[in-house]
């Protein structure tokens, strides 16, 4: 029987590869514009449950993110959402943040809770999961777990509840 709660170390190979598709995804739209990806939430608490949790991500920019750019990652997270866990993902530029006040503005979202605002903006024919709807899990594939590993620099040194899972290596924070 599987533990109650998980965390980064102890979750499926299917979570950490849904997690290293997303972040995959914004390194190769972002390129060294990608400063950090946090994980935060359940998950970074060893609080995680995957059945019934999302995974809670915060990404850090060196640049805005332009409409057609954003619409683009929508598309593609879209495609990411619930295999197997639903998403939650804020994207931040750090110059937004400088400085700081609360809360932090906030340049792009994405949750369940968008996906009808999604799908009227994105071209007709786009498929993708509804809210709330799971789909099957694949199997999972090989016996080790993917490169992607947490580290806790100084920036989230002082939050049990963040995990920076990578840091770009040209965007210096």
């Amino acid at each position: 029987m599987p533990p109650l709660f998980q965390s980064y170390n102890t979750i499926s190979l299917a979570v950490h590869a849904q997690l290293d598709s997303v972040l995959r995804l914004w390194q190769r739209r972002l390129g060294p514009d990608l400063l950090a990806v946090y994980l935060h939430g359940s998950l970074s608490l060893g609080r995680f449950q995957e059945e019934n949790g999302d995974l809670d991500l915060l990404v850090l920019t060196a640049r805005k993110l332009p409409r057609e750019e954003r619409l683009s990652l929508a598309r593609d997270l879209l495609d990411l959402d619930q295999r197997p866990c639903p998403l939650e993902l804020s994207a931040l530029y750090i110059e937004d943040l400088r400085p700081w006040r609360h809360p932090a503005p906030c340049q792009f979202h994405y949750s369940g809770a968008w996906t009808d605002h999604y799908q009227k903006l994105l071209p007709p024919g786009h498929r993708f999961p509804r809210p709330g709807h799971r789909l099957p899990r694949p199997p999972d594939q090989g016996a080790g777990r993917h490169p992607l590993r947490p580290i806790s620099p100084d920036v989230s040194a002082g939050d049990p509840g963040v995990q920076l899972l990578a840091v770009h290596q040209h965007g210096p924070l």
